[in-house]
């Protein structure tokens, strides 16, 4: 190879940390014709598409959370070959959409795993045992990947169709996992009650299992139902416990989620230093890891910690980073929430029409994905901007709609931030005659959800 090497027919490539050799493409263009004149390229093809299926299905097998991040990297140059594998037959595509499914999510591929899994799920399973096991994995990872891109309905159900399958087949693992992710779609719906039994259900099985890291995920997952209810002490018992598992099983990746929950509640007992030294170590983990979504999302948190204590232009600064790399990966979810946080600090900042901008893209993607729960948190942040515009009787019935939207989705304020919004509404009111006041209020608590899009949307 050295010797191709010397010649300039082959080129040594090692800028991915390993060494890898490629064609330069007019030698690939001269030997990809003689292979079509030799008549096995075909064959050739063939042993190409299987290698690729055997190192997918390897990585779905082998990788673990201490491995993981190899596996990911071991992938990353590797990909464009996937790439070519992926349209090249039914079988090779069922089978590489199983495993892959754990590439795409944290490379931040989701449109494109997406795309690729839905194809798969149209390849005819005729009965074969091996089809349906294949297309359980692929419905559970086109759910997640449909949950992360904002699309709960859709991941509810591709991700039902999979644990229709486990349960008939008494696959015990499957089920843990899959019973997981409901929950975990349930939650992002704010169907609480449904998704707090989904996620019992997981812990259940995966204690009698004893599947450490499935165990964990789900603890971290019900943890966030009681910090979302304001209950912090259980939420904070459930991390904990998740934390120390994570560690024990060496998974960083789902470490920094826990690590990044625990410091939230830090974050609200009003130690803002210890809050972001454990955010800071949860982004060094992410980036470390290559771990997209997750990075996006420590520059959100990070954001978020720095305006609730006072630091404006810092949480500008990391609001924005969030936003980029968000819009990079196509994370409309968070992108919502990342502008929504932006349009409140430009407002702070006295940046009206900026936050206006950023207010108006957030409520669009809301719309769009169909999210009840963080929409709240935004027209708030639109009430907060009209009364900064001297706008009272404007944020009072926007105010009005949340609060409705609030009790209704059982959508309970996080404790840090009810004393800075009392304040807020205060002065509001002081500029207005209570009877206004309360007039424009009950108004907005006669509007709709799409009432309220209509008035600030237009």
């Amino acid at each position: 190879m050295l010797d191709l090497v010397s010649k300039s027919l082959v080129v040594l490539d090692e800028g991915s940390g390993t060494t890898r050799y490629r064609l330069l493409e007019t030698v690939r263009d001269y030997a990809s014709e003689k292979l079509e004149r030799s008549g096995e390229k075909d064959e050739m093809q063939d042993r190409f598409i299987a290698w690729c299926v055997a190192f997918v299905t390897r990585f779905d097998a082998e990788s673990t959370p201490a491995t993981r991040t190899g596996w990911l990297k071991r992938i990353d140059p590797e990909y464009p070959n996937l790439r070519f594998a992926l349209g090249r037959g039914n079988d090779p595509l069922l089978r590489l959409c199983a495993g892959l499914w754990h590439f795409w999510e944290p490379r931040g591929l989701l449109r494109e795993g997406r795309y690729w899994c839905e194809k798969a799920l149209q390849v005819p399973v005729d009965n074969n045992p091996e089809y349906v096991d294949l297309g359980a994995k692929v419905l559970k990872g086109i759910g997640w990947l449909a949950q992360n891109m904002g699309e709960f309905a859709l991941a509810k159900q591709w991700l039902s169709d999979a644990r229709e399958i486990y349960t008939r087949n008494n696959d015990q693992k499957g089920l843990g996992g899959v019973l997981n992710l409901l929950g975990a779609a349930a939650y992002y719906r704010n169907e609480l009650d449904e998704a707090r039994q989904l996620f019992g259900e997981s812990i259940r099985i995966r204690r009698e299992t004893g599947e450490r890291l499935g165990l964990g995920s789900a603890l971290n997952n019900l943890g966030n139902i009681s910090y979302r209810i304001g209950d912090h002490d259980e939420a904070e018992r459930c991390y904990r416990e998740s934390t120390e598992i994570m560690r024990e099983v060496g998974d960083e990746r789902n470490l920094s989620l826990t690590l990044s929950n625990i410091a939230s509640i830090v974050s609200a007992r009003g130690d803002f230093d210890a809050a972001e030294a454990m955010m800071r170590e949860c982004l060094e983990i992410r980036q470390r890891l290559g771990d997209l979504r997750s990075v996006g999302n420590s520059f959100y948190n990070l954001g978020v910690l720095n305006r609730f204590r006072g630091d404006h232009s810092k949480a500008q600064s990391l609001l924005e980073q969030s936003i980029a790399l968000r819009r990079k990966i196509e994370d409309g979810y968070g992108l919502a929430r990342s502008l929504t946080v932006l349009g409140g600090t430009h407002a702070d900042l006295g940046n009206y029409t900026l936050a206006r901008e950023s207010l108006r893209e957030s409520l669009q993607l809301h719309r769009r994905i169909e999210d009840h729960i963080d929409v709240i948190e935004a027209l708030e942040e639109w009430g907060i901007l009209l009364s900064r515009e001297n706008d009272s009787m404007g944020a009072a019935r926007i105010w009005g709609c949340a609060s409705v939207l609030r009790q209704k989705e059982n959508a309970a304020r996080l404790r840090e931030h009810v004393a800075a919004f009392a304040r807020i509404q205060a002065r509001a009111k002081e500029s207005i005659t209570m009877d206004d006041w309360e007039a424009a209020w009950r108004e907005g608590e006669s509007m709709s959800l799409d009432d309220a899009f209509g008035t600030l949307l237009g």
